[in-house]
């Protein structure tokens, strides 16, 4: 199967690695789509750099992903060949301490299972016996694409559920990127009034359909500018 390499510095290439093997408890999912993580950005523009150093050619995971299941472990009776699903943070199993307090993604249960990523042509996925899972089948509706977007999207929700907002508040969202624009969305959608901030205009642009006010902090005080609007 192809797979995605950063072939050498600041160079990134498709190879050929050998087809995958599941287990009885794993899927065989075929990638639809995978969005770009920052940290993705962060190893490649910094083997680019020299500032990671890494073996090369290196392999680029990707996590943030989506597919359809093409084989199934035999072990497994909740998923099936042609479901379509999305991955969304690593797994959880459900029963450790950390996921009954709500914080699956600090799962201690059940070790992280090594997987090729998002970024080749298929990916493995172990699926607890009983319990939890880090993979959801996508509603009717929802492109892979968009389904691929599920870990940040939920990042961005459980963001503004910590901060305890109410319709008319005013709240300030300090950079535009990927979850900034996320989570300015999020906060829109309780009717909020989201001052977006950032010093990329492209950016602001995006932000606008979301936030009632932008500002450009490069060139206009963004504390003065917070306090004049509130």
């Amino acid at each position: 199967m192809k797979r995605l390499f950063i072939d050498e510095s600041g160079i990134v290439k498709i190879k050929e690695v050998p087809n995958l093997e599941i287990g009885g408890n794993e899927v065989l999912v075929k990638i639809k789509a995978c969005s770009i993580c920052g940290g993705d950005i962060k190893i490649y523009k910094g083997i680019k750099e020299g500032v990671l150093k890494k073996d090369l050619p290196y392999p680029l995971s990707g996590h943030e992903w989506s597919g359809e299941i093409v084989k199934v472990g035999n072990n497994i009776s909740n998923f099936r060949i042609g479901d379509r699903v999305a991955r969304c943070f690593s797994n959880y199993c459900g029963f450790c301490i950390n996921c009954r307090l709500g914080m699956p993604n600090f799962c201690i249960g059940i070790k992280e299972q090594e997987h090729s990523g998002g970024f080749a042509e298929f990916a493995k996925f172990y699926v607890p016996p009983i319990g939890g899972s880090g993979l959801f089948k996508i509603p009717e509706g929802i492109s892979y694409e968009s389904a691929a977007l599920a870990e940040p999207g939920t990042c961005a929700i459980g963001a503004t559920l910590k901060v305890n907002i109410h319709p008319g508040d005013f709240v300030a969202v300090i950079g535009l990127g990927g979850l900034g624009q996320l989570i300015s969305q999020r906060i829109s959608a309780y009717q909020s009034y989201v001052i977006g901030i950032d010093i990329n205009e492209s950016k602001l642009k995006k932000a606008s359909q979301w936030c009632k006010y932008t500002i450009n902090s490069s060139t206009d005080n963004p504390v003065k500018k917070v306090l004049e609007i509130t």
